[in-house]
């Protein structure tokens, strides 16, 4: 065999090839002896396979941290994922980009086109940039509480924090005066938001008492009627 520099660089390539497609070949082999479902045991296998892989030993029931109005009470399942439809992403390759939304618009079609005016992250696809594919401790599917989300792209020093000063507030999230998808004006405000606070929120209507708190209820006694005054005395004609 001709040991030119050619030759070496072709079956380099070859080998090269051989192994990505044997790795490829045993992942699948793998998932499907182990189904989609994530345990403490192979939770390190799949995530050095797959991007996103929920941790099982991450603790749960997180509490809300400051500027974080996203956390849910109960974990939050994709459908594919909660119905172990993994080929449903998963069909074209097996660790698919944070830059391609191909898999998002088989199921969501239309979503950039539903606002008059539309995020540039959903326009460019940039789906799981801010959504998890498979499980997350956040309303939404979100990664991270949503303010952190937004920091990736819009930083404190690009928003003029004296025109609105909920933009310096740490403890307010981005979600709680704006919509995350798109809207009906450029800055995707939320009908009744201000600069300076979240839109008012609906107040929840009065509970009525249960019989054992009107018992406790101090008797309120009806006040007596009073009689109307008599009518004045008439003249009589002579």
């Amino acid at each position: 065999m001709d040991d030119s520099p050619r030759q070496r660089a072709r079956y380099g390539g070859l080998s090269l090839w051989k192994s990505i497609v044997t790795l490829s070949i045993l992942a699948g082999v793998f998932c499907v002896w182990c189904s989609c479902t994530v345990t403490k045991s192979n939770y390190a296998t799949l995530s050095y396979f797959f991007d996103g892989v929920p941790n099982p030993n991450a603790p749960s029931g997180r509490s809300a941290e400051p500027g974080d109005s996203t956390i849910s009470l109960s974990v939050v399942e994709h459908a594919p994922f909660k119905q172990e439809k993994c080929e449903a992403c998963h069909k074209t390759q097996y660790r698919p980009s944070r830059n391609d939304a191909t898999p998002c618009l088989e199921c969501h079609k239309g979503i950039a086109d539903k606002h008059t005016w539309t995020h540039g992250a959903v326009a460019g696809g940039a789906c799981l940039w801010c959504h998890s594919p498979h499980e997350s401790q956040r309303k939404w599917l979100l990664r991270k509480p949503d303010r952190e989300l937004c920091m990736q792209c819009h930083s404190t020093a690009l928003m003029n924090t004296k025109a609105v000063p909920a933009h310096g507030d740490a403890k307010m999230g981005c979600l709680e005066c704006h919509f995350g998808h798109g809207g009906d004006t450029p800055t995707m405000l939320k009908p009744g938001s201000t600069a300076q606070s979240p839109p008012p929120t609906v107040d929840a209507p009065a509970k009525e008492a249960t019989p054992a708190e009107k018992a406790k209820e101090p008797s309120k006694a009806e006040p007596a009627s009073t009689p109307p005054p008599p009518a004045p005395a008439q003249e009589t004609p002579k």
